[in-house]
Formats: structure tokens, sequence, C-alpha cells
């Protein structure tokens, strides 16, 4: 989502034009091929940034280099915190040529706070979600509670409380669930990217894994953060890297026999009748994904008389003459 609050803030590089655009905040997705453009020029350094970001807080404030993760000096550390002032070539040139480099402290962890060191983490998704979210707060409220100038709602109104500003939304704010585009499918990662995503999650996984922080709670809940992250993006590597069967044809009976011979047509809601020119297919060969795509067409909907187009396969729909690829959900097919 770092993407799309630049794009909402018109890619802002002051605070004054940022506070401009604060309220188109939460209120738009960029269009895929902006999300191409800048995934293929930043996501690498982007990842690199987030686990920088990670091990910068767990370590309380000590500096390293953002993309070689190498201990780096105060003078370094104030040019990576100017990323609109040196280029990542002249960052990496900088960090190449330091030696003998020693344990130095961001002087804010020194000076301005009492400790930069964590004494909680939670995972956005999972305070989001109605099944962990209540305990996922509470990480936060039992180290917290019974601070001065800090006041709590009572306990017992407290899975209330959270209920009011999550699902229901009293609070009157914006959050990621308000904003309109293109479905969050269609922002897909390159194979390669992923890889580099799960490889960098794996090194904070087995950083914080071992010895000093076994013993570390707070590392640990970090660690088990990082697994489940890396088997959610463990799975879509598996289906980027997959090889599909790809079909072309404006004739709806052929696409119609195609589907059918790849797949029983009642797991996608298929049947004679379909109504659509300019038509994509592409069906996986082990037959547990499918991929359609239609330019300037429409669909038939009394084909789906099973609903599984409606419920699945509809994600952000575009009227025509926009083109869209729709991408149709895993779906494990019996013999």
């Amino acid at each position: 989502t770092y993407l799309f609050i630049l794009h909402e803030i018109n890619y802002a590089k002051t605070v004054s034009a940022a506070y401009v655009n604060l309220d188109r905040v939460f209120t738009l997705r960029s269009p895929i091929e902006d999300w191409e453009k800048w995934r293929d020029e930043r996501v690498n350094a982007e990842i690199h940034w987030w686990s920088w970001h990670i091990e910068y807080w767990m370590e309380g404030g000590l500096l390293r280099d953002m993309y070689t993760h190498e201990l780096t000096t105060s003078k370094h550390f104030d040019r990576i915190m100017a990323p609109t002032v040196y280029t990542e070539a002249e960052l990496r040139n900088y960090q190449s040529h330091l030696i003998n480099v020693q344990p130095e402290y961001d002087s804010h962890c020194k000076f301005d706070m009492e400790s930069c060191t964590p004494v909680a983490i939670a995972s956005y998704e999972k305070m989001m979600d109605p099944s962990t979210g209540p305990q996922e707060v509470a990480k936060f409220t039992s180290v917290i509670e019974g601070k001065a100038g800090i006041t709590f709602v009572d306990q017992v109104a407290r899975q209330c409380a959270w209920e009011q500003i999550v699902i229901k939304k009293a609070s009157g704010r914006r959050d990621a669930r308000d904003r309109t585009g293109p479905a969050l499918q269609e922002y897909e990662f390159e194979p390669s990217q992923l890889s580099e995503m799960i490889s960098e999650m794996e090194r904070i996984r087995d950083k914080f894994s071992a010895a000093p922080w076994s013993s570390n709670t707070v590392a640990q809940d970090l660690v088990g953060y990082m697994n489940e992250y890396i088997a959610l993006y463990g799975v879509e590597k598996i289906e980027e890297e997959v090889e599909w069967v790809r079909f072309w044809s404006t004739d709806p009976n052929e696409i119609t026999a195609f589907i059918n011979k790849h797949g029983p047509s009642d797991v996608h809601g298929v049947r004679g009748g379909v109504s659509f020119p300019n038509f994509h297919v592409w069906v996986r060969k082990d037959q547990t994904q499918r991929r359609y795509k239609f330019i300037n067409g429409n669909w038939d909907l009394s084909a789906a008389i099973d609903g599984f187009w409606t419920s699945k396969a509809f994600i952000g729909f575009r009227t025509p003459p926009q083109p869209y690829a729709y991408w149709v959900q895993p779906e494990s097919i019996s013999d």
C-alpha cells in the first residue's frame, strides 16, 4: 500500500505538498500501469528498506546500511536518510569503501527516547481479522496500560470497542478498505521479486531465531510472523512459476469447449451459451487454477448458474471498453 499512498499524495516530496493531498489518502489505488513501472524500478530497494526497518528497531537503533545490512557509520547513515539526494549506486559505493566499522547507534535512540527497542509487536493483518483482532491489539495494551497520561476503556468493553472501530468503522476514519480502483489481485509481482521477498524474510527469521534473540519474546513473535509471510508468499511464487496452457479464440463455442476440456464445467460455472468477443483463456496444466481475460467484452451471467463467477471471478469489475483480466482463485478440482 506504500505506492497507493504515494499515488494519493501525488508523489509529494515535501511535507507541505503531502498535506495538500491529505483528503485523498485511503481513497484510491494506483493504475496498474503505474504499479508495474514503480514495481520494476523500486521493489527490490523497498524490500531491503522493509527488512532494514525491522533490524533498526529490533537492534535499538543500530546503524546499518540499507542495501547490504552491514554496519555503517553515522555519516553514511545520514546519506541513507536522504534518498532524494543520493542514488542507490552512490549509496552502495560509499558503503563499499567503509572498513573496520564499529557499532554506532542513532542519536535519537540515545538522547530523544528512553529506548528504541520494541516492547511488543503485532501484525496489522491479525489486528484487522475478526478471529484474532482483539487478542492481537491486546499485545499493545498490555505494555502501555497504566502509563501516565493514557486512559483505557474497561477490559469488558474492549471487544465491543474493537468491533465498533474495525468492523463497524464508527470512528469515521478511512483505512485501506475504503480505496477504490483495480482489484488487489491485479497488483502482481514477478517470480524473481517474490524470491527476493522470501529471501529477506528468511534472513530476518533466521537471524532472530538464533542467539542472542532466541529467548526474546518479541523476537519470537517476529519469527512467527515471518514464517506466516514466507508460507503466504511461497505459495504466490509457486503460482507465478507454473506453466499455463494458452488458448485464443473469438468463437464462444470454441471457448466453452476449451474450458470444459480442462476441468469439470461446474467448477467454474461455465455452461454453453456464453457470448463474448476477444477472449483469452489460460489453463494451468495441473488443472487447479485458471486465468481468463476478455477485451471489450461482456459475460453472459446466465452461464454462471452456480454463482462461482459472481463470488470469485468478478473482482474489481470494470465496464467495457476498458481491458480487464480476471483472475480465478485457486480451486481444488476433483478427478
